[in-house]
């Protein structure tokens, strides 16, 4: 017995191959069991489909052999059924045993082959619309092209046709296929397919749909002048706390293309956010661009400026850009540098310069000014250069200790892009005009006498005349003249006149040094006449004429030892001047006196009684030992009165008064 599966359901057995060399079909099935029943209806054999004999012709070795069954007997053989399969060959069921049957007489062969056809019941189909898809509008378009897979579905009996895939929204089909595209709106949309197998047996899935729209990014442009023109953005601040460095350029456009060439976005750098880290907030946002959206980002070119950060100019678009696919990143930041077109720098050298080498020390300081030197761009360097080359100074504004004598001076300026250029002019150092500083000596008497100016240039001085100090000085420059020592061959004290001042463009010869000065005394009682018995008060005055002062002056006023008991004097001094206030008997003291100072001295003394005829008292003053006077005349002062006699009330007789002045006078 074979069983075959009838596939076609034609209840024929062309499903298996029985030819010698035929392969095996696969349709000849195993599993199924038969029973033979002889004509009294009794069980005389049973067995089940198997590979029973692999070596025979095609499917002839899957059966159930069913032996020992005789010659001439009639056999009843039933299948017996199997749930989900239908019965075609035979076709029919035998009332008496209800499952499917056929009565065979055996004849004369030993081995006789029957076939019972059957074919599976059709199994619906199997819908499987894919699970639940949620995505971007990643063109931000309002929809998406979406790729609808039902590939899991099945028919476990059959085929699914691809035109038995219908996929539909409502009621309303919107593509056939196993992997067909749609394109869903943004938003969400329940899709339900419908798949239909060979035996028309249908089945449904649905699948849900959601179309978000897309993740929006902001492409923010920073535009930075690219002074040192390498290409990078090493001339703008961007860490946190950073100041902004001036170099993030506002007024440039950014324009952004998408990949079809369309223009998308457009804006200018401006401080769009002042509060951002440094430069960062100097920018061009462009918001609303899609992530993994291949965009091209140009900027607008300007006049003067040339780009190096992207340094060529994109053919497409005739500018400077840059293509960026945006990640999941919510912002990114591109920079763009220029820099300025930049013609060479112009050196302008300031003017021949002429000074004179003002402390005489061979060289003088010299400020050297940029007179103006530009650059369109601006200047970055100043090189200041002697005659041979060598740099003396760095700077716009500068100084250099230049010698005596005329040096060629070199200017070199250069700009950010290297470039350079240079002009010179003269700086002359001429030796200063030096003054000498001297005068006269008088009243020298010997040798000795050292004089000194400014405390270090000395000079011996041995006779009277004039003299000048070796050294010369500068033009207003200072002057003090001291006495370094006396002269000793004799002792002698001099001083100096006019010592100090300034050098005023001439030599200096007025100083004089004086080994003298001129004291002078004088003195009165104020009258003619004084009286016998009575007091009488001298002032004596004692002043120094100059040039020197003196420290030391004698002044005498010697009275007769008989008077002593009865003179007392006081003194007063000027300003300059010293002597004791006062004291008893005659006047032997030394007095100070500056030049034009001056001591008085009233000098009381009580006259006898008896005492008559002229009364005379001599002053005089001298310089110390070691100090001549000028005018030894004015040295002296005598005082001449008549001391008048009373006798019996009675006045003397003029003629007696008369006879006593003569007397004194010839005396």
């Amino acid at each position: 017995m074979i069983k075959y599966n009838d596939l076609d359901q034609d209840g024929t057995n062309n499903e298996i191959n029985t030819s010698p060399g035929d392969p095996v079909s696969g349709n000849a099935l195993t599993g199924w069991q038969f029973t033979v029943y002889d004509d009294t209806g009794a069980v005389v054999a049973q067995n089940t489909t198997s590979v029973e004999n692999p070596g025979a012709n095609g499917d002839l070795g899957i059966r159930a052999g069913l032996p020992g069954l005789d010659s001439g007997q009639e056999y009843t053989i039933c299948e017996t059924q199997q749930a989900g399969w239908i019965n075609t060959d035979p076709g029919t069921i035998d009332p008496g045993f209800g499952q499917p049957c056929e009565t065979i007489t055996l004849t004369s062969s030993t081995t006789v082959t029957r076939y019972f056809g059957n074919y599976q019941e059709n199994i619906a189909p199997t819908a499987d619309a894919g699970p639940d898809q949620t995505l971007s509008d990643g063109d931000d378009s309002g929809s998406e092209l979406v790729v609808l897979d039902g590939s899991g579905s099945s028919d476990t009996d059959g085929t699914i046709a691809d035109s038995d895939y219908v996929w539909t929204v409502g009621p309303t089909e919107i593509a056939v296929g196993e992997n067909p595209s749609f394109s869903f709106a943004v938003g969400t949309t329940d899709v339900t397919l419908t798949v239909t197998d060979d035996d028309g047996a249908t089945d449904t899935d649905t699948v849900q749909i959601t179309v978000e729209p897309p993740d929006t990014y902001e492409l923010r442009m920073i535009k930075y002048n690219d002074l040192d023109q390498d290409g990078t953005n090493n001339e703008i601040n961007t860490g946190p706390g950073d100041p902004t460095s001036g170099n993030a350029l506002t007024g440039w456009q950014f324009t952004v293309y998408d990949d079809t060439g369309a223009l998308v976005a457009q804006n200018t750098t401006s401080v769009e956010n002042p509060g951002a880290n440094g430069d960062l907030g100097i920018r061009a946002g462009l918001p609303g661009l899609i992530s993994g959206q291949e965009y091209t980002i140009c900027e607008t070119q300007q006049v003067g400026w040339i780009n190096t950060d992207p340094a060529t100019v994109d053919p497409a678009f005739g500018q400077p850009c840059e293509t960026v696919t945006l990640t999941s990143s919510t912002n990114a930041t591109r920079y763009f540098g220029n820099k300025l077109v930049d013609d060479p720098p112009v050196a302008v050298c300031p003017m021949d310069q002429s000074v004179v080498d003002a402390d005489n020390d061979g060289s003088e300081l010299v400020d050297l000014l940029d007179n103006g030197s530009s650059d369109d761009n601006g200047i970055v360097g100043y090189r200041w250069l002697n005659g041979l080359g060598i740099q003396i100074a760095t700077g716009e504004i500068a100084s250099f200790s230049f010698a005596v004598g005329t040096t060629v001076v070199t200017l070199e300026v250069r700009d950010a892009a290297d470039q350079t250029d240079s002009c010179e002019f003269e700086v002359t150092v001429t030796e200063p005009d030096l003054f000498t500083v001297g005068g006269t000596v008088t009243w020298l008497q010997g040798s000795g006498l050292r004089i000194r100016n400014n405390g270090g240039d000395e000079l011996t001085v041995d006779e009277n005349g004039s003299f000048s100090f070796p050294t010369p000085l500068l033009d207003g420059s200072g002057y003090n003249v001291t006495i370094a020592s006396q002269p000793t061959g004799p002792v002698q004290t001099c001083g100096v006149v006019n010592p100090s001042g300034m050098i005023g463009g001439a030599d200096v010869d007025d100083i004089a040094i004086a080994c003298a000065t001129d004291l002078a005394i004088r003195k009165s009682d104020g009258s003619a006449t004084v009286n016998a018995g009575g007091p009488v008060t001298w002032v004596i005055e004692v002043s120094n004429n100059g040039p020197l002062p003196v420290q030391g002056a004698l002044v005498r006023d010697l009275l007769p030892p008989a008077r002593e008991p009865f003179a007392s004097w006081v003194c007063v001094a000027s300003p300059g001047a010293a002597c004791t206030p006062s004291g008893a008997g005659s006047i032997m003291e030394f007095v100070d006196l500056e030049v034009g100072s001056s001591v008085v001295f009233a000098l009381t003394v009580e006259i006898p009684d008896d005492f008559g005829g002229v009364l005379v008292n001599e002053a005089s003053v001298m310089p110390p030992p070691e100090m001549d006077d000028l005018n030894p005349a004015n040295n002296v002062a005598q005082d001449q009165s008549l001391a008048v006699l009373f006798a019996d009330g009675f006045e003397a007789p003029l003629e007696l008064l008369l006879r006593a002045l003569r007397m004194n006078e010839q005396n």
